[in-house]
């Protein structure tokens, strides 16, 4: 009989550090990291500041696991994306031609399961997952990387005690 009771507080407490229904946070400090992990030892991937909204998704050991803001850092490797969107296409009459030295605006991943990085290197942290068709914008080019803006399934963390729930919109 003990042992079930043991089981069934550790079970709890388990739910109760995974199962957060997803809110829409506000950072109350200056300066708060997301970071790539819940630990301070974690890679940090940016910076938000006070009155920054966050959408939090889930909670673990104290930590917040929210969406990525738009100014947070994605890289993913050029040869897994096409373009499908250049700055500005030449057009010839009725025909139109690709520019070759125009900037990419957007690209469709040409594969599934495409990492996202923080950095524009295969050892940089992973902060979420392209699946395949899936569309991007593009920030700018790294070298065979390309800086997309965060996509939808990419995730940082946050202490909790630098987020407090967002006052709800009162609707008319």
């Amino acid at each position: 009989m003990r042992l079930k009771t043991i089981n069934f507080i550790l079970a709890a407490v388990f739910f109760s550090q995974n199962s957060l229904t997803g809110f829409t946070g506000q950072v109350n400090s200056e300066g708060i990291n997301i970071r790539s992990d819940s630990t301070t030892e974690s890679k940090i991937i940016c910076q938000i500041n006070k009155g920054d909204q966050v959408e939090v998704v889930s909670e673990l050991y104290g930590w917040y696991k929210i969406r990525l803001p738009k100014q947070a850092p994605s890289y993913v490797r050029k040869d897994l994306l096409e373009c499908t969107s250049y700055e500005k296409a030449v057009g010839f009459g009725n025909s139109m031609q690709i520019p070759t030295n125009k900037p990419c605006l957007s690209a469709r991943a040409s594969k599934d399961r495409i990492n996202v990085r923080l950095k524009p290197n295969e050892s940089a942290p992973i902060l979420g997952r392209l699946s395949k068709n899936e569309l991007v914008n593009i920030v700018n080019t790294a070298g065979d990387w390309q800086r997309i803006e965060p996509i939808q399934n990419s995730f940082g963390w946050i202490n909790k005690k630098f987020v407090d729930k967002a006052p709800e919109k009162k609707r008319r």
